[in-house]
């Protein structure tokens, strides 16, 4: 994992990695069942630590009964404003269901994660990607996707008080609303500054698979 010496170094390796890349198609992805599936890996669901309930089965419960409407957002949104909205959205009816399910509370960085996940999931999927959004995806925020930006969050978030990202930074970091506000800001403020301004969520392809 790379961590960013400033913008600049950033820009350069982001700027190198946009000009190579192609965004994904997985012909695996034929249904929403398949795209719910593939989604969101073990990782993620061990993460969550449940002892008495499975994650996997309450994200797949949430996602099955979710994703009509999701879609049909996704297909209808027409600018970053409303994206953001919809992800907000669906992040508290993750959280709403999983608090129902389980009667614990889930912090919003990984519920956020998650939702982040399902839509860039369905962008892989020809059946079902919508390209007029793909300038709106967002950052699904974790140790892969945060640690690189601990040297030069603070210049690139539109703060008045020091974010401190630590060396062991997950996705459970992003604690509010604010915060992931604040950090989606900031990389599409570093985006904006590569050439031809490609879209944001080639950070998460940048960050975490290019490292898997």
């Amino acid at each position: 994992m790379h961590i960013f010496e400033n913008v600049d170094d950033a820009i350069l390796r982001l700027t190198n990695h946009s000009q190579n890349f192609h965004f994904p198609t997985r012909q695996n992805l034929v249904t929403a069942n398949d795209i719910i599936k593939f989604s969101v890996q073990q990782n993620v669901f061990r993460a969550l630590g449940l002892a008495n309930h499975k994650p996997s089965v309450i994200y797949r419960n949430w996602a099955t009964a979710n994703f009509e409407s999701l879609h049909t957002q996704l297909t209808n949104c027409q600018s970053g404003n409303v994206f953001g909205l919809i992800i907000k959205s669906y992040t508290d009816s993750f959280l709403s269901s999983w608090r129902t399910t389980t009667n614990e509370k889930l912090v919003y960085g990984p519920a956020s994660k998650i939702v982040n996940l399902l839509i860039k999931t369905i962008q892989e999927s020809s059946q079902f990607k919508v390209d007029s959004i793909i300038r709106f995806q967002h950052v699904p925020w974790d140790s892969y996707t945060l640690r690189p930006l601990r040297k030069i969050i603070n210049e690139l978030a539109d703060t008045d008080y020091y974010i401190n990202i630590p060396t062991t930074a997950a996705m459970s970091f992003v604690n509010s609303t604010e915060l992931y506000d604040i950090l989606e800001k900031a990389i599409f403020n570093l985006y904006d500054r590569l050439p031809g301004q490609p879209p944001t969520i080639y950070f998460d392809y940048f960050a975490w698979n290019d490292n898997h």
